[in-house]
């Protein structure tokens, strides 16, 4: 019987780090340009990867863990930003839907849409449940990512006006997913609203907001 395993993706060595703490028998392995943890959640083999900023290191990042290591689903987890009034620093947003908010391939076809692709990427059906059922008070629904840091978020709610939260990785990534047919979600905890004085105490903060929520999910594959 195939060993179920989760592939895990994260942008920042901020994350990776709180990430880490949470795994078991860990190694180091080089594939290709990437970097990839190899070890145990509870009893659920899984593989992480810090794939760097943007969507160009996650689309590349997640393609070598998919060409290596062959895992059943896939996960993005870390920071994101708000869109919506309600929901606030340290907040969960589990992404439903992605969708680009820096792509136009001209008219005909919606902003943010790849040409020949859907106009946004949908979660899978079975794994959205299980993580929502793991995470229940999280806030779900659209991701926009985009290659910004986004200051200004009124642009983005322009072409995505439904969305949640933006971040730079989590569209690449489903796009990739997409085209390979993997199970993929993403698990966000808000980031903004935080002033520099209270930046520490967020990653103090944040591996119990979302890091341990991550186990959890991983805990139901079992």
């Amino acid at each position: 019987m195939r060993e179920f395993k989760v592939g895990i993706i994260v942008a920042m060595e901020k994350e990776l780090e709180q990430l880490r703490l949470h795994v078991h028998d860990l190694t180091c392995e080089r594939r290709g340009v990437n970097f990839f943890y190899v070890g145990m959640m509870g009893q659920v083999s899984v593989v992480i990867l810090k794939c760097g900023i943007g969507k160009v290191n996650a689309a590349v990042g997640v393609t070598e863990m998919l060409d290596c290591y062959r895992p059943q689903v896939v996960i993005s987890t870390g920071v994101a930003g708000s869109l919506a009034d309600n929901v606030k620093s340290l907040d969960i947003v589990v992404g439903e839907r992605y969708a680009y908010h820096d792509v136009y391939c001209g008219k005909g076809l919606e902003p943010g849409q790849v040409q020949d692709l859907p106009p946004v990427f949908m979660a899978d059906e079975w794994l959205l449940g299980v993580v929502l059922k793991a995470c229940p008070t999280a806030h779900h629904g659209l991701i926009a990512s985009g290659d910004q840091f986004v200051e200004d978020v009124q642009p983005v709610i322009d072409i995505h006006p439904t969305a949640l939260a933006v971040d730079m990785e989590s569209a690449a990534i489903a796009h990739v997913c997409h085209l390979f047919r993997v199970p993929f979600v993403s698990v966000r905890v808000i980031s903004d609203s935080c002033s520099e004085g209270d930046y520490e105490k967020f990653w103090q903060e944040a591996p119990q907001a979302t890091f341990k929520q991550i186990a959890n999910i991983i805990s139901s594959f079992t």
